[in-house]
């Protein structure tokens, strides 16, 4: 290793050989300066502070995320990019922020060789992340540079392996990685061709297999609980949990060895189910790791639940495999395991466990709850006539119908809390981090098997399906961000990374073909060697997609949320409890069913039961989302349109008292505002009633906030105009708005986003229609009320709105062909031609009229461009809408000709305004390279304008 005196001059000399004109925006020098002092003042650090650590997790999976973002902008230098900077400064704050958690943690530890262990760590992070700097200045200054880009990827790579280092010295992680490296080796146990017989009566086998099941699945249940505490509880139950394991797996082996199960089917049989539990295991204390060192992570806590869930269906089909019980006995054993292990999706349940919608929910609630009632039925029954088989059956169905109601459950709390309007609903990412790393795992583990000397053909044909597998899913994830993805260099690294995954792995396939056929030393050497560029593949891609550009971001659920899940949360938990009460009274009949307390100790559990269902069921339908929200906004609205109504009569009577603490031309631009934003929710609001139940709370919420501004300034407006006609038409424009409005949200309510409740959407779309007539009108009138007065920016406004709704993700759902929107196209096109020539003749003969051409335009444009993204959705094939995306939408040549209003007075017009206006001819007579609108459509109204795409 170099001294830190010969880098720190490295650096310094390299920094003065840097070219003076890099632009600001990618000069690194900034950020690594930064990381040299970070480095410098770590280095003197000899004290320790007392540091809490609970944080110092975030900060490390920060600074790795940061450093992904900073390596993809150091190689996107085109078109300057100012990204490169930005990341290098993030970087360097970042590593200020870990030197004070790093000696946090050293000073808090007791352990002197863990504390020497993270600073030693953390200093490796600081110094790679100031190399990782100083490479990609090189590799910005040559960007051709194949060498200067091969060290800035080596760099990066040790930057990484550093990183991870340092999260494996955080309290409790080495003790997790203890316990994985104990049932990976206890797992060797079950590395051989056959097993030796027991020495144990069947009975004592089963009963020791039993129970070892029972505390495994307490063990997995204590582990997801400790990731929600301290890091020594995490540490202390991922160590019992490995023990368990052990036990558990050494009573599989004696229960393998039994007469009853000696065939080499049956006991191949044992043995993978003994090999699907060790991997369950494994992933469940990886998952673990993953959630207690980034808790904020997406999808980390289902992913955790998923995988202590897995842990307990292995262990439920070995007992049912190995063990002979009384029929019953082990259904009821397994329903009890599954109930415990489903109990965990009610604690908290920020994130969707399921793509079940609200109403979906409810069916399954309904759904299961009817199985529920039958299967409870058959168990007493059954019980009671001592039909066992049938008995077990029907415990089994209970069982499964109980987990559907938890997941229902659970999935409809989440989504109410996030329907409140201070809650925020999570976003899907583009990849998931998590599933990379969980396949990055499982990858690693398959290879050592591979090449491990002692792994039998067998084993070896498992870790190769486990290869194929995963890298599989890999390259199919790569192939979906690709296309998801509008950052360029993002998609040529997806795709280079997934044929660099899928290119390794057939090097190594071939290499296995071999070692199959031959299991000589020679062969086993060659697949290990074909191992490591696979690992090395997949290592980068995983730490690729931790950029926080690609992953998800988690909801937040506000305490008023949080508060409106608890009547569902409550009766789900007192449905399970009561559930498992009754499975095990239930067990202790099908043995004895003469008992008759039992019998009536039966029947108060099932009471129960059904009455927490039907709970359930209540507050579910009770807490709908948006349905609150919409007799709120209906309230407010309702006082909205009493206020116009008494502004009218005022104004009537000629006695509407004038607003003097503001001029007018300030209320149009508020009144204009305001109606903007207003016209903008009409389309999410109805989609939201449509189908899309978690977001209609927010939207009628944001919808009505803007119906008192709207007031106020309306009545503003009509108290400064001196023409009463004029008044009245502000005033009873406006009231025609929020009554719109008013019927858009019981609309709204009445579909309350159900995509099922077909018979109320004709209502929804006909109330939004009315609501965007409403919205036009006022604007037509304020945009002529503002452009007789010389005010533009309304239109300037909207054109610019409309021109950056091209821009925005994707269109509305089309309801029309190509065809029909290519004629409404023309007949745009046409009309904005036809306003632009004749406001040019006006602008000479009748100024005054060129307020209202100029709105009638900013109209006409804001149809066209919508009407031009829908033509874009509808084109075939494919390439010609790629073609249209690439062109430039000419909204901006309207913004260069219709300010010429501002500078035209009846009787007057000014040089400037004559030349301005005189070249607003070019939009009916554009040049070829002019008139070509965002997506291809032709904004020129001649007919050879429009255009071969048209055409």
């Amino acid at each position: 290793k170099a001294s830190p005196s010969i880098l720190e001059n490295g650096w310094e000399a390299r920094r003065e050989q840097c070219v003076d004109s890099l632009s600001p925006g990618l000069s690194l020098s900034p950020g690594l300066s930064s990381s040299n002092e970070v480095c410098r003042i770590f280095r003197s650090y000899t004290g320790a502070a007392h540091w809490l650590d609970s944080n110092t997790d975030v900060f490390l999976f920060g600074q790795g995320s940061i450093q992904t973002t900073f390596l993809v902008e150091s190689n996107r230098k085109c078109g300057g990019l100012s990204s490169p900077g930005v990341a290098a400064r993030e970087t360097a704050q970042a590593l200020k922020t870990l030197a004070q958690a790093a000696r946090g943690v050293a000073a808090s530890t007791s352990d002197p060789a863990a504390a020497h262990a993270m600073l030693d760590s953390a200093r490796d992070v600081m110094e790679g992340s100031a190399m990782l700097i100083q490479e990609a200045k090189q590799a910005l200054i040559a960007p051709g540079d194949a060498e200067s880009q091969q060290r800035l990827a080596q760099v990066a790579k040790a930057v990484s392996h550093s990183l991870n280092n340092c999260v494996n010295c955080l309290p409790g992680q080495k003790d997790v990685d203890v316990a994985l490296k104990s049932i990976g080796e206890s797992s060797k146990k079950l590395l051989v061709d056959s097993l030796p017989p027991s020495t144990k009566p069947f009975q004592e086998a089963q009963s020791e297999l039993n129970q070892a099941a029972a505390d495994l699945n307490q063990s997995a249940g204590e582990v997801v609980h400790a990731t929600r505490g301290q890091s020594g509880e995490l540490a202390a139950a991922s160590g019992k949990f490995s023990e368990d394991f052990d036990e558990f797996l050494d009573a599989g082996i004696e229960m393998a060895g039994q007469a009853q199960v000696s065939t080499k089917e049956d006991q191949i049989q044992v043995i993978g189910n003994l090999k699907n539990i060790s991997m369950a295991s494994s992933k469940l204390l990886l998952a673990a790791k993953s959630l207690s060192v980034d808790p904020g992570a997406p999808n980390a806590k289902n992913l955790l639940a998923a995988a202590a869930r897995a842990v307990t269906e292995s262990i439920n089909q070995l007992i049912t495999l190995c063990t002979q019980q009384a029929p019953g006995q082990k259904e009821c054993d397994n329903a009890l395991r599954e109930l415990e292990t489903v109990k965990g999706m009610l604690d908290n349940p920020n994130e969707p466990v399921s793509d079940l919608s609200y109403f979906d929910c409810i069916e399954s609630v309904m759904e299961n709850s009817k199985v529920l009632g039958e299967s409870m039925a058959g168990i007493s029954q059954n019980a009671k006539i001592g039909d066992l088989p049938a008995f077990g059956e029907c415990v089994g169905i209970a069982s499964k119908a109980l987990c559907g109601l938890t997941e229902a459950a659970a999935q409809a709390a989440y989504l109410v809390g996030i329907s409140d309007p201070n809650s925020q609903a999570g976003h899907q990412g583009l990849v998931d981090p998590i599933q990379f790393a969980r396949a990055n795992q499982a990858i690693q583990m398959a290879c050592q098997n591979l090449v491990d000397p002692g792994s039998s053909p067998s084993q070896v044909l498992s870790a190769a399906t486990i290869v194929a597998k995963h890298t599989s899913a890999l390259c199919n994830a790569c192939r979906i961000a690709s296309s998801k993805t509008a950052n360029p260099v993002a998609k040529r690294h997806f795709v280079q990374s997934a044929k660099e995954v899928a290119n390794s792995t057939a090097n190594l396939v071939k290499t296995i073909k071999a070692l199959d056929g031959d299991f000589s030393e020679d062969n086993r050497n060659k697949c290990r060697v074909a191992t490591a560029p696979l690992i090395e593949a997949v290592e980068n891609l995983t730490a690729f997609a931790s950029n926080p550009e690609f992953v998800s971001i988690p909801a937040q659920i506000s305490s008023e949320g949080s508060q409106a899940q608890e009547p569902i949360l409550v009766s789900a938990k007192t449905m399970l409890e009561s559930s498992s009460y009754l499975i095990r009274t239930a067990r202790s009949l099908a043995i004895n069913p003469k008992d008759p307390p039992t019998w009536s100790v039966l029947a108060g559990h099932s009471h129960t039961v059904s009455d927490s269902i039907k709970s359930l069921i209540t507050s579910i339908r009770d807490k709908a989302p948006g349905q609150r929200e919409c007799d709120y906004s209906i309230d407010g609205i309702n006082r909205c349109i009493r206020d116009i109504e008494q502004a009218s009569l005022a104004a009537v009577s000629q006695s509407l008292a004038t607003r003097d603490d503001i001029s007018v031309e300030a209320l149009q631009e508020q009144l204009t505002s305001v109606v903007q934003e207003i016209g903008h929710l009409i389309d999410p609001i109805a989609t939201a009633a449509r189908g899309e139940a978690a977001q209609l709370g927010h939207k009628v919420t944001q919808l009505a906030s803007y119906f008192e501004p709207l007031i106020l300034a309306a009545v503003g407006v009509a108290s400064k105009i001196l023409d009463h006609q004029q008044q009245m038409t502000v005033l009873d424009q406006t009231k025609t708005l929020a009554e719109s409005a008013l019927q858009m949200l019981y609309a709204a309510k009445e579909g309350g986003g159900n995509p099922k409740a077909q018979h109320t959407h004709d209502a929804i779309t006909e109330a939004a229609q009315l609501m965007k007539e409403a919205v036009d009108d006022i604007m037509v009138t304020l945009n002529e009320a503002a452009s007789e007065v010389g005010l533009v920016g309304g239109m300037v406004d909207a054109i610019a709105e409309a021109m950056s709704k091209l821009d925005e993700g994707t269109p509305p759902e089309p309801k029309g062909t190509f065809v029909d929107y290519q004629t409404t196209v023309v007949k745009y096109s046409k009309a904005i031609a036809v306003t632009a020539q004749e406001m040019m003749t006006k602008s000479v003969t009748n100024p005054e009229e060129l307020g209202g051409l100029a709105s009638q335009m900013t109209s006409d444009y804001g149809h066209l461009a919508l009407q031009g993204q829908m033509a874009a959705a509808t084109a075939e094939p494919e390439e010609v809408c790629q073609q249209a995306e690439s062109w430039v939408p000419p909204g901006r040549w309207a913004f260069r000709h219709t300010p010429s209003v501002e500078s035209v007075r009846p009787g007057r017009l000014t040089p400037r305004a004559e030349h301005t206006l005189a070249s607003s001819s070019c939009l009916a007579h554009p040049p070829h390279s002019i008139g070509r609108a965002k997506y291809g459509i032709y904004l020129a109204p001649s007919e050879k304008g429009l255009g071969s795409l048209l055409l």
